[in-house]
């Protein structure tokens, strides 16, 4: 198996899991892959009937989720009326983050959900509110 099918598989496995320990997997989720931005991230966006869509992120090293540079600036603009995708759970192994996705036309922001379009900032809340 060559590098790029063994990282492929090492997804997918990654991808799995979360499904699993999220439930989600019972809903049968349709995973498609989305264009990476210049870190060693890989990201997924998973649609699950009749909900709103959500963005896994798949880190190739260990992190912790409370140092990383998007949770504290979104901790920051938690304090300010600013609609931004909520995190909707994070595992540091097997080294994933969900967050709401951006295209969702929903996004929570300081206390309350706003109906918004494709306009949410990035960044990431540490719970959702409605």
């Amino acid at each position: 198996m060559d590098k790029r099918h063994r990282e492929s598989a090492d997804a997918r496995g990654k991808i799995d899991g979360y499904l699993q320990r999220s439930g989600l997997a019972q809903q049968s989720p349709r995973v498609v892959p989305l264009t990476g931005d210049a870190s060693d991230r890989r990201y997924f966006r998973v649609l699950v009937p009749e909900e709103q869509s959500i963005v896994l992120s798949l880190y190739s090293a260990p992190f912790q989720f409370d140092t990383l540079p998007f949770v504290n600036v979104a901790r920051l603009l938690e304090k300010m009326p600013v609609p931004i995708p909520a995190v909707l759970g994070h595992a540091e192994e097997p080294r994933c983050i969900a967050r709401q996705s951006r295209s969702s036309r929903r996004c929570s922001g300081a206390g309350r959900n706003w109906n918004l379009p494709t306009t949410c900032r990035t960044g990431a809340r540490s719970t959702s509110r409605s």
